[in-house]
């Protein structure tokens, strides 16, 4: 009877895992083939993938970072030449490779707040919010390094609170091994991370390692790390002094004037986090009433040791990016590992009002206001808005792409051309000349006398002319629109 109980259980627990994951995906995907955004750095990292499962060039790092001379670790292009070599370099099976790990996030949350909350009900709650948070959604969609920085800043901080809860040195590992990947995916983690274990050993939320725990530790972030130590060993330590010679490192930085640009960073994220609304009154409402719920967290835990600790653990979470707001508090990547954490801060705000009869309606409120934030962040998705990573090339996405690939694939009736992308940013048409090599190989001919050339919307003019005339004498035939881009076929006199 037990047995037959247990398993009835583990059906059950299985299929709101799948749901979860399955709702994730589902919300990830909408409209992926054709709003998949492909641009210069897409273009570099996917070359780059190609060049290591065709076996004609190794790495030992990842993309770069803001600071030049440093890049992040070289993880995300190995893990990526599963997908695309595969898919013999589909960007569209890269994508959603990264979806299907990134939809994985909700069902790692599902776990944490299970533990955390010690309720299955508010555990499905939670994963569901972290399955429709647009900022979750968005990271998930974007084609990028950062992208999976995400799931593995989930399971570190599910072993960080395991860690807390056992006292087992495998937990500390396994946080340890998860934060350093997360930090491998976006290296400026890294410092976050550091921080965040010396505040909850300050904090006695977990027990000071003992020095063979630190060693152990010290090891699996070297293993992990080591192409990144073994490319600045043979390149004079390249990493460590661009760091050090990077204007923001001087001790004379201004650190007041680096909070107005990250506060400001903040209350978007926060936003597309938990309520992606642009009602100024609606918005006010509910970080009103979501505060009111933290505020009887507080009060709640005085004297209970176990409910200050589950606040204190989830504010360090929430907050991890203030340690670092002086060096980029200003870029979004900032707040990658924190957004999960103010989901989490939400979810106890919520849950809190709601087992309180008199402030129930406040949480019932919340919610409500949450799922209007989901829909309008859904329309955001089939509309193809609201996508921080896309700024100045709003005019990018695959359908386009392939449409002005079929187009003069169509046009050129056989005969060999050249092809010209003006892109933003300026001279980096890696992202256009890697999807034509994939869906149309072997058309272009450098020596051609017919020539298209692709032009973006926010090129500037003043750009466009002196481009144009660097092609030589050049005569148009015809210009066509596709999209917000435009495609001009010209002949070489």
């Amino acid at each position: 009877m037990k047995r037959n109980l247990k398993q009835l259980i583990n059906k059950k627990e299985l299929l709101i895992i799948l749901l979860i994951f399955f709702t994730a995906f589902a919300v990830r995907w909408i409209r992926i083939p054709e709003y998949l955004f492909f641009g210069y750095e897409q273009g570099r990292d996917a070359l780059v993938i190609k060049d290591i499962y065709i076996m004609e060039k190794f790495t030992l790092v990842g993309p770069k970072t803001d600071i030049d001379g440093v890049f992040h670790g070289p993880i995300y292009y190995y893990l990526m030449t599963i997908p695309y070599a595969l898919s013999g370099g589909n960007p569209l099976t890269a994508s959603l490779f990264l979806i299907l790990l990134s939809s994985m996030t909700a069902v790692v949350m599902y776990y944490f707040f299970k533990d955390f909350l010690k309720s299955q009900r508010w555990a499905i709650v939670g994963g569901l919010l972290v399955a429709f948070s647009f900022e979750v959604i968005v990271y998930a969609r974007w084609l990028s390094n950062v992208t999976l920085a995400i799931p593995f800043t989930a399971l570190a901080f599910l072993m960080l609170w395991k860690y807390h809860q056992e006292k087992s040195d495998k937990f500390l590992y396994l946080s340890v091994i998860f934060a350093s990947l997360a930090s491998s995916f976006e290296l400026l983690l890294i410092f976050q991370f550091i921080f965040i274990y010396i505040i909850l050993i300050l904090k006695r939320i977990i027990i000071f390692p003992k020095l063979k725990n630190i060693v152990v530790s010290a090891l699996l972030v070297s293993i992990i790390f080591s192409p990144l130590i073994l490319f600045d060993l043979r390149h004079q330590n390249i990493t460590i002094n661009s760091i050090l010679n990077n204007p923001k490192s001087e001790m004379t930085i201004d650190i007041f004037k680096s909070l107005s640009p990250y506060l400001f960073k903040f209350s978007n994220v926060l936003d597309r986090t938990l309520f992606n609304m642009p009602t100024l009154t609606a918005k006010i409402i509910f970080y009103l009433m979501m505060l009111i719920g933290l505020l009887k967290v507080f009060v709640y835990s005085k004297g209970e040791k176990q409910k200050r600790t589950r606040l204190v653990f989830l504010l360090v979470w929430g907050l991890m990016s203030f340690s670092t707001y002086w060096i980029s508090g200003g870029l979004d990547q900032n707040f990658t590992a924190s957004i999960l954490g103010l989901i989490a801060l939400f979810l106890l705000a919520v849950k809190t009002l709601w087992e309180d009869k008199k402030t129930k309606v406040l949480s019932f409120v919340l919610i409500i206001l949450f799922i209007i934030s989901a829909v309008f962040s859904i329309n955001n998705l089939l509309r193809n808005k609201g996508s921080f990573f896309v700024t100045v090339q709003n005019d990018l996405n695959l359908a386009d792409q392939r449409s002005i690939f079929d187009f003069i694939n169509t046009d050129s009736d056989g005969n060999p051309y050249k092809l010209i992308a003006f892109t933003i940013p300026s001279l980096h048409p890696e992202g256009w000349l890697y999807l034509h090599d994939y869906y149309y190989p072997d058309k272009k001919d450098e020596m051609a006398k017919l020539v298209y050339v692709i032009i973006e919307k926010n090129v500037y003019p003043v750009w466009e002319k002196k481009w144009i005339e660097d092609l030589g004498k050049t005569t148009l035939i015809e210009e066509r629109e596709i999209g917000l881009l435009r495609v001009q076929k010209r002949l070489n006199e």
